[in-house]
């Protein structure tokens, strides 16, 4: 009898589970609407790219929703849009010779699956700095309308934006660049072996390792003169001169990992060889001019390359 009814009892247990679940199930979507194509952005959209290889700006398309439809949707570039965009914002904004980009591809498919794609516009960024110096003053744009081609019942069919890019040179270069204000003490009670940093980063998203060289300036002898002549009238100036080849010791090659935007640089200076001929400490005003002379992808920039690192030597 009592095994009886704990069966019973178990039977009554799945019944109420197996109820509460269909319960859920058909309550759980009832918020859920329709699946929607749509622009991510609308209108006007500034978008940054690196001139790097051929530049892509990525114009989004998002689905949502639940029932896993597909789309097909169509780009097409339209000046009357920027026409209608200047006198509706009251802008000056100037159409993009399309010879300074191209599509990938005039059409777009979503699967059912997918969730979000992107039309890609490449930049030629050769013409598109020729098409700059044209009119330096102009903000040049690029006038997008995209279609749905299968819009469901009550769904907006066109979407518009103007596309305002920006071309920025990739560079690499140390984060406090030219003469340094922080002048690094050194004195005659200091440590024998003294370590020093300097930061060296990247303006860019980076996807792999980028390998740079930094050594003593060549022309650091002239660095330091033009710096000296350019101060020798302050009050209590006194001159610089190069930090002893003997005196630090400094690693050429570095790495920014992939994924990273900076690296510091590390080197040590030996307190000890900074003496005359005779073994007398050498008082006095040093800087170490070091710069950039190689990377592994991309470019140097042309005047934050250079470092000059200030030492007052003291008793």
């Amino acid at each position: 009898m009592k095994m009886i009814f704990e069966k019973i009892k178990m039977v009554f247990v799945a019944v109420l589970t197996l109820g509460v679940l269909v319960a859920c199930e058909n309550t759980m979507l009832n918020n859920m609407v329709d699946d929607r194509v749509y622009l991510l952005k609308e209108d006007l959209q500034s978008v940054t790219v690196f001139n790097s290889n051929e530049p892509i700006i990525a114009i989004d398309i998002v689905k949502s929703g639940m029932k896993g439809r597909t789309a097909q949707l169509r780009l097409d570039i339209k000046p009357e849009l920027l026409t209608d965009y200047n006198t509706a914002q009251q802008k000056e904004y100037k159409l993009l010779d399309p010879v300074a980009y191209r599509l990938s591809s005039s059409t777009l498919d979503m699967g059912a699956d997918d969730y979000q794609k992107a039309f890609e516009i490449f930049l030629d960024g050769e013409k598109f700095k020729a098409e700059q110096e044209k009119d330096p003053t102009a903000i040049l744009a690029i006038p997008c309308e995209v279609t749905l081609l299968n819009p469901a019942l009550d769904e907006k069919e066109t979407m518009q934006t103007v596309i305002v890019p920006t071309l920025i040179e990739p560079y690499i270069q140390f984060t406090k660049a030219g003469f340094l204000n922080d002048l690094n003490s050194i004195k005659s009670s200091s440590l024998a072996i003294l370590h020093y940093y300097s930061k060296v980063e990247v303006n860019y998203p980076n996807l792999q390792d980028v390998n740079f060289k930094v050594e003593l300036a060549k022309d650091h002898q002239a660095l330091i003169q033009q710096y000296n002549e350019a101060h020798k009238d302050e009050p209590g100036y006194e001159n610089y001169v190069v930090l002893p080849t003997a005196s630090y010791e400094l690693y050429s090659d570095w790495t920014i990992a992939k994924g990273a935007n900076y690296t510091g640089i590390d080197f040590k200076v030996y307190k000890d060889k900074l003496v005359d001929n005779t073994g007398k400490p050498q008082y006095g005003k040093y800087v170490l001019p070091l710069r950039i002379i190689q990377v592994s992808t991309n470019k140097i920039h042309p005047d934050n390359d250079l470092v000059l690192i200030p030492f007052d030597y003291h008793e």
